[in-house]
């Protein structure tokens, strides 16, 4: 019984892509709610601030991300990732150097994301940061978003996730590494290319029901002419973004003509993009179709569209202020309804290294786990981001289990979980059991999957061998009590 296939057959049905029924491992509690909304998952520490703070409280103090003392993640950081600052250009000159090895750069991006994701007390905006990611999503490994998207991480989503969703998308519309995946940088007026200007109105702002029409994807296009990078082996901004006047269509643009929010764009230079930009983040179609993919990713796959509309009304009258926005999203109303959602797989990597406080040397090789469950940062290969549905998710049961199985057995290079220190003074079997549930959840198992983690272990027996606690370990990340939130 020392493999995950066995212990399944000791869980019978309660492992499962379905959720349990009732509430998740959120009770009736809103603060637990919020905790698994807010959060990459529930931990001892987090736990008591919650209740020390209370629900307006815990979400003020989160919102308000730059007050959360993160020294501890940063020091880390400073020590070890010394290419996540580096400018275009610097990145590129690392790249040409015959000495050093190129994988350092992203090793230090994945590492960090990883290490931020599990230790970083500013846990909504590192959720909110990975949500960006997704929303202007870049592939890894396009063109020179292997070099790029490290810049891209620093200067864009992580500058303004919580920040103003205009600025957002005018950094991204700069950016080299977004330049280069959609091609932008090879859009002339002589022969203007559309790949930028049609995922700008269908993937980061309108959304494809947007009202907007292949006329306008050509008038967006136009007015982004001549926004692109400078060559390489330029000194000092290699690779940086740059504005190249002779490119660019300077005539007249006008946007969703004929409709109420009919946009004319007077002749011009770099200013009409920036423009188009603003207008497109005060669009009501903007407003709608970010609220709802806020919600999606914190509420649930479904949102009413009552609870859209309040959202959207909070982006419209606060000019896309992301802070105000996701005050909403966690607004008491929102919250109390949430549905239970299941854990992405870099989620459920990240929410048991959390629960298990495990000991990490090399955070580069953690994220191969959630990789072998189809989920890898950076790595979605197409611009719509990884998806946040169950539909797409639900079948990769085995791959999940042995995230938590090679984390408890010490298969990964670099990473400990200590399980005689998790299960220090805990007696008998109800006592691991009831160490166990603090650990993860914050509250009781499910009865059924209670019951067969007791019978797993031995009803009512003395203090279970450690081989055996590990195995039961391994189960309950398993458990759907876990594997949802």
């Amino acid at each position: 019984m020392s493999t995950l296939s066995a212990l399944a057959n000791v869980m019978g049905t309660a492992v499962t892509a379905v959720p349990p029924a009732g509430p998740t491992n959120q009770g009736s509690d809103v603060l637990l709610r919020l905790v698994g909304r807010m959060t990459y998952g529930f931990t001892a520490q987090e736990w008591e601030l919650a209740k020390s703070l209370g629900a307006q409280g815990y979400i003020a103090h989160h919102l308000n991300y730059t007050g959360i003392d993160d020294s501890e993640v940063e020091a880390v950081l400073a020590g070890g990732y010394w290419t996540l600052g580096y400018t275009p250009h610097q990145l590129w000159q690392l790249y040409c150097d015959s000495n050093f090895d190129a994988s350092v750069i992203l090793e230090h991006l994945i590492g960090s994301t990883t290490l931020r994701a599990v230790r970083s007390r500013r846990q909504l905006f590192e959720r909110m940061v990975e949500f960006w990611s997704d929303h202007f999503s870049i592939y890894l490994f396009a063109d020179l978003a292997f070099l790029l998207k490290t810049h891209d991480d620093a200067n864009v989503t992580r500058k303004h996730a919580l920040g103003k969703f205009k600025d957002l998308l005018r950094a991204s519309a700069k950016s080299p590494a977004m330049l280069t995946y959609l091609n932008n940088n090879t859009n002339v007026k002589e022969h203007p290319n559309e790949n930028y200007a049609r995922e700008l109105m269908e993937l980061h702002t309108l959304g494809v029901d947007g009202g907007y029409t292949q006329r306008d994807v050509q008038e967006v296009a136009r007015c982004f002419t001549g926004w692109t990078i400078y060559p390489i082996g330029t000194p000092l901004n290699a690779l940086a973004y740059r504005f190249d006047a002779s490119k660019h269509d300077a005539g007249p643009k006008t946007i969703f003509q004929g409709t109420p929010n009919e946009l004319y764009i007077a002749p011009g230079g770099e200013i009409q993009g920036q423009k188009l930009l603003d207008a497109l983040a005060r669009h009501p179609s903007t407003a709608r179709f970010i609220s709802k993919k806020l919600l999606r990713r914190f509420w649930g796959e479904n949102p009413p569209i009552e609870m859209v509309d309040q959202v959207a009304g909070v982006f419209t009258a606060t000019d896309g202020d992301l802070k105000a926005v996701m005050g909403a999203v966690l607004s008491m109303n929102v919250i109390l309804s949430t549905p239970s959602k299941y854990k992405r797989p870099f989620h459920l990597l990240v929410s048991t290294l959390r629960a298990l406080d495990a000991k990490i040397d090399r955070w580069d090789y953690l994220a191969g786990l959630a990789y072998n469950a189809g989920h890898y940062p950076f790595l979605w290969p197409a611009p719509n981001g990884y998806p946040d549905a169950l539909g797409y998710w639900s079948s990769l049961q085995l791959t999940r289990w042995n995230i938590g199985s090679w984390l408890i057995d010490s298969r990964v290079p670099g990473t400990v979980i200590n399980v005689g220190k998790c299960m220090a003074g805990a007696i008998g079997t109800e006592g691991v059991m009831d160490r166990i549930e603090d650990m993860m959840l914050g509250q009781p198992l499910k009865t059924a999957e209670r019951n067969s983690l007791r019978k797993f272990l031995g009803v009512s027996g003395p203090t279970p061998p450690l081989s055996r606690i590990q195995d039961a370990l391994s189960l309950a990340i398993a458990c759907p009590s876990f594997q949802w939130y």
